[in-house]
């Protein structure tokens, strides 16, 4: 799908295609649990109960352009800071209703952390890994 979603719920974590804040219009089964065992039942009763969370407008400001492509195409990138350093991550983005961009140090999704983006001076793509099986 390359339509990306416009709003999530702040209780819940629904993505919708709303384009202002408002209730979240999810509904779901009561449920009970044994005072006894702590197991969850789910209950089939008509009367659903309302989420109650917010449906907040995904806000994109803190994203820097400079990542996107990178982002989208899964390459992986050396970026050099103002004091001489350098980095190489792949580029990867949070979920929720204000999104930065992570460096991902590994290929397994583990490593790293928020990309600041105020002291960079260049981003140099390095080509995307695809493994040979």
């Amino acid at each position: 799908m390359s339509e990306e979603y416009k709003s999530i719920c702040d209780k819940c974590g629904r993505h919708t295609w709303y384009e202002q804040e408002q209730p979240c219009h999810c509904s779901y089964p009561p449920s009970k649990t044994c005072d006894t065992c702590g197991h969850t039942e789910v209950m089939n009763d008509k009367d659903d109960i309302p989420c109650g969370g917010t449906l907040k407008v995904i806000d994109k400001s803190d994203l820097d352009k400079r990542f996107t492509p990178y982002y989208s195409s899964g390459e992986r990138v050396e970026v050099v800071y103002k004091d001489g350093e350098s980095e190489r991550f792949y580029v990867g983005k949070s979920t929720g209703w204000k999104p930065i961009y992570l460096a991902i140090k590994k290929s397994n999704s583990s490593g790293g952390g928020a990309v600041f983006t105020c002291n960079i001076v260049s981003i140099t793509g390095l080509g995307t890994y695809k493994p040979q099986y």
